[in-house]
């Protein structure tokens, strides 16, 4: 969602077509966890990055290879149109490209999207066809309440050995202080959690009558359930993220890890946004 978000901004600013590559998800890096796209169950603005498309934007493909080496060397004797996330952080000289190019990183940030939030707002919605009865359901009943969604990530980040250490996972006493919170903060409020591993919130999340488990939808149905909260208590993770930012309450209290990621080798200075708690 970061990566589209980036390329739609340029492709606003620039008035062109923006393209997705896929070819990552045929060809994984090493120690990644493994993913599938599916952006396409929004209505997003963008085709499929068609065979010769990159050639078209980079030139003559036998020179890629060195064109790579080079720029990562800090080299652009080229003056080609490739442009890397080499750090974390905010890099604004991306907005103000003007050719076409070829985006690679994350672009975690929601600086490199100033001007397009409605727009983002209206094309991340589920198109028709991923939206269930019961989805609906629980959507009209979470606009009813105090709703504040709590999202707790843990999967691959505890069970993998070298995501842990890189990126770490919210404690338990991070949650149970943030739900503290907006109990002090709002009258009634309900939470509803969401977490890929619903056994141990059950477990270890504090004994009440306003928590509820939702399970038994898809993660880009979680994500919108999410995002229709009035507020959003987030985990250190791009899908909490989006939950949060994704919610057009002018009012919503959202509450981040004040540590995103454990390495600090990586700069996550520009990632959670000023309006946001950070606990």
């Amino acid at each position: 969602m970061f990566q589209y978000a980036v390329g739609r901004q340029l492709a606003e600013n620039q008035r062109s077509d923006l393209k997705l590559d896929l070819s990552h998800y045929k060809n994984p890096s090493k120690g990644t966890s493994p993913r599938t796209f599916k952006l396409d169950v929004f209505r997003i603005k963008a085709n499929i990055v068609s065979p010769g498309d990159e050639d078209n934007v980079l030139g003559f493909p036998y020179l890629r290879p060195l064109k790579r080496r080079l720029k990562k060397m800090g080299l652009d004797v080229f003056r080609w149109n490739y442009l890397r996330e080499t750090t974390f952080g905010f890099h604004p000289q991306i907005l103000s490209f003007q050719k076409q190019a070829v985006l690679d990183g994350y672009w975690q940030s929601e600086r490199y999207f100033p001007t397009i939030r409605s727009l983002l707002l209206d094309e991340l919605v589920l198109k028709d066809k991923f939206v269930s009865n019961r989805f609906l359901s629980l959507k009209q009943e979470i606009s009813a309440v105090e709703s504040v969604a709590v999202h707790i990530r843990r999967g691959d980040y505890v069970h993998k050995k070298n995501v842990n250490q890189e990126f770490g996972v919210c404690s338990l006493e991070y949650y149970k202080k943030a739900i503290q919170l907006i109990k002090t903060s709002k009258q009634k409020p309900v939470f509803y959690i969401f977490s890929d591993d619903l056994a141990w919130c059950r477990e270890n999340l504090p004994d009440a009558d306003s928590l509820h488990f939702v399970s038994g939808f898809k993660d880009y149905q979680d994500l919108m359930l999410i995002s229709s909260c009035c507020h959003q208590i987030v985990a250190n993770s791009s899908f909490s993220w989006w939950g949060a930012w994704l919610n057009p309450n002018s009012h919503k209290i959202v509450i981040a890890p004040k540590t995103w990621f454990a390495s600090p080798e990586l700069d996550t200075t520009d990632i959670v946004p000023e309006t946001w708690l950070r606990l």
